[in-house]
């Protein structure tokens, strides 16, 4: 009797003061299949964001709703990918002409750097970084995310209580982008636009290469949103003289994809493309497992979160 592998199972958890996400994705091959899911709303005032000071009001709830959401996948988890708000962490693209042999020197070098812009002490500052090109001229490019330890730590702390460890931290919209990301093209000037109902993410790729990032606390609730992206598209211009973004792709937390697309060709020459996520990944239902009370958009912070621990 010929005795198949176990399939590798990846879990990604989405925390936000609206609600818990929940995803858990199966690996066959090259291939990913979301094979359960479950989402609960957060209580009122349970988490208030902040990027300084700590966000979980309530403990007690906090805890009792993300166990809830755990309870619903019926496998227990240890370990999972994590994705929190976008608004506890400062991402940025540094150029370097040399960056030191080891990964902690190289983040006391971004420190140093970041410093004066901080407003903090470097020992409560969490650094994470990772290099994700070259310049013609040969400067080192790196995507760093820089958050507040306290912070960070006191959402780990409170999913450890719960027997979770965290095995990898990353604001949401970088968990959008790496569910997204497999669909861009990779060749042109190509913007990825990742739409939150309170903020909006908007990177730049040249040839697959990011180039570019800027994140507004404000999402597509804001009356002025439309006018928001647009002044961002500018800005970049700006930067990038002689760039003209060539294609936009829109990856939305909050559905209402046919209402983006009409408004966005309305607005701008540009070719517009609303990603849609049932195109992505396989979320094959015939276990019943998979509880859909909302739209799948709402799950791709979680699904990418399982993504960045493959």
């Amino acid at each position: 009797m010929l005795l198949s592998k176990p399939k590798k199972i990846y879990t990604g958890l989405y925390i936000s003061p609206e609600s818990v996400s929940a995803a858990m994705l199966e690996k066959d091959k090259k291939d990913f299949k979301v094979i359960q899911l479950c989402q609960a709303p957060m209580p009122e005032e349970t988490i208030q964001l902040s990027y300084r000071t700590k966000n979980i009001v309530n403990p007690d709830i906090f805890r009792k709703t993300v166990m809830d959401v755990v309870a619903g996948l019926d496998t227990k988890i240890s370990h999972i990918g994590l994705s929190l708000p976008n608004e506890l962490a400062k991402l940025s693209i540094q150029r370097y002409a040399e960056l030191p042999d080891t990964e902690s020197e190289t983040e006391k070098m971004i420190a140093w750097r970041m410093e004066k812009r901080l407003y903090t002490s470097l020992e409560n500052t969490r650094i994470s970084h990772a290099l994700i090109g070259k310049e013609e001229n040969g400067e080192n490019i790196l995507l760093v995310i820089v958050g507040i330890k306290d912070v960070i730590r006191e959402f780990e702390m409170n999913l450890i209580e719960l027997g979770i460890h965290s095995r990898c931290v990353l604001p949401s919209g970088l968990n959008q982008l790496n569910f997204f990301i497999s669909r861009l093209p990779t060749k042109g000037t190509i913007a990825f636009l990742g739409l939150f109902e309170y903020f909006f993410t908007f990177f730049v790729f040249e040839d697959a290469r990011l180039t570019f990032y800027h994140g507004i606390k404000k999402g597509f609730s804001d009356l002025n949103f439309f006018q928001d992206v647009d002044m961002i598209m500018l800005h970049y211009l700006n930067v990038k003289p002689g760039k003209k973004i060539e294609q936009l792709f829109v990856g939305t937390h909050v559905a209402f994809h046919r209402e983006l697309e009409d408004v966005f060709n309305s607005l701008s020459n540009i070719d517009v493309h609303i990603m849609q996520e049932h195109t992505i990944i396989n979320t094959d239902n015939k276990s019943g497992k998979i509880d859909l009370q909302h739209d799948l958009s709402y799950y791709v912070p979680a699904i990418g979160a399982a993504l960045s621990i493959v």
